[in-house]
């Protein structure tokens, strides 16, 4: 059966990377698609069994997006030889298995000077770019023929303009309109959620407003925000419900039985020192809690996107969309930085402290 091998860095592209596994699987099959090496044997050589199970794939796809390259400060994940993304190109470019480099939502495909001379190659490699807006399913039907056609097989049809115009010459029977959805929910710990409607935005910051930033803050520096560049279109094509605020302390306490923040005094203020893993464990509970299929596939530190109804952490695109709130000015509430802390809770006026209802009340253990 013909494998194809999904490449991607959790920190950079798990979301988008589980909406293309489950395009695929759809169309080639449940078995012919690996996203995850789920488990690696005590006392292998990692590096041989991941050369072993890319050495099996037809096709390997490398997901690149803006986090790709893993760098962490001065280092760079990918410049590690121990780094599974690097191993796993690594493995198929040493055995000529077909690479093809996925760009997400138009990032740059790295230069031969950006990678390590082993995976030079692969800027060489015709890459095909998916957006995760409105065109993605457009893109991913790219995809797809363009692997058929690596695998020997007669591209499937692209989708054609035939059954929407078959389907307009009858007319349709009218219908009652659908009722309106609850635009706000509340779930079995209290959480209230609301609920947003698709629409579209343009993503990250403009070179004129990080100039005005750093102006603004002089301490910044400009490299921290080149993950906001460019300023793209992203569409959000679904609705989706968020907490209305962030989990707090007695949210998490009620899930997962303890509390290690450091900030304290009411159950009211958000939870802090979680990890990502902490995050998504959390979410599987509180799935499980409320009869929901979890949103996550966990096997100790590896974690995968099962597809569940349950509970997940926003998108960084879900995330700005809501947080912009349909603005483009530099914040939400317009280009004024002097009214900052009229809207948000910051350095400048937290007094090291997370919000709370009683703020009187609050102690903080540690640094935060």
């Amino acid at each position: 059966m013909a494998t194809i091998f999904l490449s991607y860095r959790r920190q950079d592209s798990a979301g988008v990377a589980g909406r293309i596994y489950d395009r695929l699987r759809d169309h080639f099959g449940n078995d012919a698609v690996v996203m995850d090496i789920v488990s690696i044997p005590f006392g292998v050589d990692f590096r041989e069994y991941i050369n072993t199970e890319v050495a099996r794939c037809d096709v390997l796809l490398a997901v690149i997006g803006p986090k790709w390259l893993g760098k962490t400060g001065a280092r760079r994940r990918l410049d590690d030889p121990r780094d599974f993304v690097r191993i796993e190109i690594e493995a198929a470019l040493q055995r000529n298995i077909p690479v093809i480099p996925v760009r997400i939502d138009r990032r740059r495909m790295p230069t031969e000077a950006d990678l390590p001379p082993s995976l030079s190659p692969l800027a060489f490699r015709n890459a095909i770019e998916v957006d995760q807006g409105r065109d993605f399913h457009v893109h991913v039907d790219r995809l797809i023929r363009g692997i058929e056609l690596h695998l020997g097989r007669v591209p499937s049809a692209a989708p054609t303009q035939d059954r929407p115009r078959e389907a307009a010459a009858r007319p349709a029977e009218p219908q009652p309109p659908p009722p309106l959805p609850d635009r706000e929910s509340s779930n079995s710990i209290g959480m209230k959620l609301v609920r947003i409607e698709p629409g579209s935005f343009q993503m990250g910051t403009t070179k004129e407003q990080i100039d005005q930033l750093l102006r603004l803050f002089p301490d910044s520096k400009r490299e921290w925000f080149d993950d906001e560049q460019p300023q793209h279109p992203v569409q959000i094509t679904r609705p989706f419900f968020l907490g209305t605020h962030p989990v707090t302390q007695g949210q998490y306490q009620a899930i997962m039985g303890s509390n290690r923040s450091l900030c304290k005094g009411s159950d009211d203020q958000p939870v802090e020192t979680v990890s990502w893993l902490d995050a998504v464990n959390f979410c599987n509970k509180m799935s499980k809690k409320d009869k929901r299929t979890p949103f996550y596939r966990i096997n100790g530190t590896d974690v995968a996107e099962a597809g569940g109804n349950g509970y997940c952490l926003p998108s960084e695109a879900e995330w700005e969309y809501v947080c912009r709130a349909g603005s483009a000015t530099l914040f939400p509430f317009g280009d004024d930085a002097g009214k900052l802390g009229d809207h948000a809770w910051y350095s400048s006026n937290s007094q090291s402290r997370t919000p709370s209802r009683r703020p009187e009340v609050t102690q903080c253990l540690g640094p935060v």
